[in-house]
């Protein structure tokens, strides 16, 4: 089976404004642990090299610097890393580094030979499809050895400590991101699970919108600029929602003005109504098309592809603030027009993607250098409208031989049904308010 053919003229997502479709051949795989770092000693002290930690660290852990050789990229990473803000779903553990412009996520092997074999396949190889909607994988972290003083020590427990991903960080150009997490497919387990787990895993899809929609919605946070906070949907939301109340889900994740949405919590908390919503209708609108579109592309994309993602969710992200996304937007419709010019002359469209690229890592090592309005402003005219990337691949492997991932597949089409739904609840807003 073959990937699709490339369309005529390339046109970007609106996640990928600063990253252009490229024609260069794939990187080789990333290294398993990077950059060489010289610990600040007194002069008349040697200098000594100790090892990244990242992950959950043991008590007592005293700051750690990357292993010898490897990406720069991944040094920064290990760099007073913290927990991730605005998570909203999956399990503990994510970091940050200290730019906010890296997550480190604690990884199963599984997970980390599928980001490699996707950065190193072929153009060619149908996985090379799934590239556009992966978060940029920068290669892996692992807790070694503690530096203290001058003199490295074990880590008790250190073996113990699953090895960490580095990725970017999909929220980082956003102003006031709001996020929307959705997991895929039918089933919840995978074929090393024990019979315990599975029957566990059988009952939790039976019960949940996952047996029959291929889909549930694990967690969202919206923007609400009346109040400067968030809309928090919890996981408990998606774990209790029936089939009709999907529509309410996606609901609180694209609100119309005079909507009103209770506040939700999983533990019980009370909370007042979110009303006077700020993103005007045509824009929602407007995300809500490109949304559909970006979700029609994945889908063609992995009905190329003989893969089962067992756990894997779709993220998408969006800007909250009024103003920037439509500044956002602006940019977009910019740059696709400058695309479509470059499918006339692609001459030189390498040098110019390559040009691109090294600007986009000066900016982002300059925003771990530089917090305040300057990083702020620089970040602003980088963001895009939004991202939809696919995310989780713990249970993720190759199924040569047996057709794409039908659970994965409905799980989209639900998306895609839910979200033209919504886009025709605005477009009718919109109808009656002329």
């Amino acid at each position: 089976m073959t990937a699709p053919p490339p369309a005529p003229i390339p046109v970007p997502g609106p996640g990928d404004l600063d990253s252009p479709p490229s024609t260069n051949l794939p990187l080789p795989p990333a290294p398993s642990i990077p950059t060489q770092v010289p610990v600040q000693v007194d002069e008349e002290k040697p200098k000594v090299k100790a090892y990244v930690g990242t992950g959950t660290p043991p008590p007592d852990v005293g700051s750690l610097v990357p292993e010898e050789g490897g990406d720069a990229v991944l040094a920064r990473a290990a760099r007073g890393a913290t927990a991730m803000a605005n998570q909203v779903a999956g399990h503990a553990g994510v970091m940050v580094d200290e730019s906010g412009s890296l997550v480190i996520k604690p990884a199963l092997p599984r997970e980390i030979a599928f980001y490699q074999l996707a950065q190193s396949s072929p153009r060619t190889a149908p996985i090379s499809g799934l590239k556009p909607f992966l978060p940029k994988f920068y290669g892996t972290l692992a807790l070694t050895g503690q530096l203290q003083g001058n003199d490295i020590t074990p880590v008790p427990g250190a073996k113990d400590i699953p090895e960490s991903i580095v990725l970017e960080n999909l929220t980082y150009r956003f102003t006031h991101p709001s996020v929307l997490d959705a997991k895929l497919g039918t089933s919840l387990h995978g074929p090393d699970a024990s019979d315990e787990k599975k029957a566990r895993m059988i009952k939790k899809a039976a019960e949940t919108t996952t047996g029959k929609a291929g889909l549930r919605l694990t967690g969202a946070s919206t923007w609400h600029a009346s109040s400067q906070s968030f809309i928090k949907t919890p996981r408990g939301f998606g774990y209790n929602a029936k089939l009709e109340d999907l529509p309410e889900g996606i609901q609180r994740f694209f609100p119309l003005p005079t909507d009103v949405l209770p506040f939700l919590s999983d533990d019980g908390e009370a909370g007042p109504e979110y009303k006077d919503h700020a993103l005007p209708p045509p824009l929602a609108k407007r995300l809500l098309v490109e949304l559909d579109a970006e979700l029609g592309r994945l889908e063609e994309v992995l009905g190329q592809i003989e893969l089962r993602a067992v756990g894997a969710s779709v993220l998408v992200v969006y800007e909250g603030d009024a103003d920037r996304l439509a500044a956002a937007f602006g940019r977009f419709d910019r740059q696709r027009v400058t695309l479509a010019a470059k499918s006339l002359n692609p001459e030189n469209s390498d040098d110019e993607d390559e040009d691109e690229e090294d600007e986009e890592e000066e900016e982002s090592e300059s925003d771990s250098d530089d917090d305040g309005a300057a990083a702020d402003a620089r970040r602003a005219n980088k963001c895009p409208p939004l991202v939809v990337r696919l995310i989780d691949f713990a249970h993720t492997w190759l199924e040569e031989g047996e057709g794409p991932d039908q659970g994965v597949l409905l799980g989209l089409r639900t998306l895609r049904g839910l979200v033209q739904d919504r886009r025709a609840a605005v477009e009718a807003y919109i109808a009656a308010r002329p």
